[in-house]
């Protein structure tokens, strides 16, 4: 039930959204156990976030290398690992740190994901350039 609400989040890797709906279900399951959940330091809410959030987080990560080794697989200029990280160097970009009005540190994603685009303007790499839209393999 926890995973199904997590996977509804804009950003699924950041729970402190999700306290409140563990409040909810504290008070459905444990309605005799008087207990507030926190974000921070709360036992309850670290064993509902930790125990199935973390099969869901390494499952994908896990799917992830799998779908990268793949297309890796299918191109033969990747072969040489020089290549692979020259290629994640440009395709992956460093996301920028920045903090909101608590202080919280945030990842503000890259504008240019050139990973997803089936065709692209590379010859000034600090602004690749769309030609068209996305690799049809991943949009299917």
């Amino acid at each position: 039930m926890f995973c199904d609400y997590v996977a509804t989040l804009c950003d699924p890797w950041e729970l402190t959204g999700a306290v409140e709906f563990v409040q909810v279900l504290w008070n459905i399951y444990f309605s005799d156990i008087d207990h507030t959940v926190k974000p921070k330091n709360d036992l309850v809410f670290f064993i509902v976030s930790s125990s199935f959030i973390y099969v869901w987080h390494s499952g994908f990560a896990s799917r992830a290398e799998k779908v990268v080794e793949a297309y890796f697989n299918q191109h033969p200029c990747f072969d040489d690992p020089e290549q692979r990280t020259a290629y994640v160097k440009w395709v992956v970009h460093e996301p920028t740190e920045k903090f909101d009005k608590s202080r919280w540190k945030f990842l503000v994603p890259p504008s240019e994901c050139p990973y997803i685009w089936a065709n692209f303007d590379d010859n000034d790499p600090d602004h690749v350039v769309c030609i068209s839209s996305f690799r049809e393999h991943l949009c299917t």
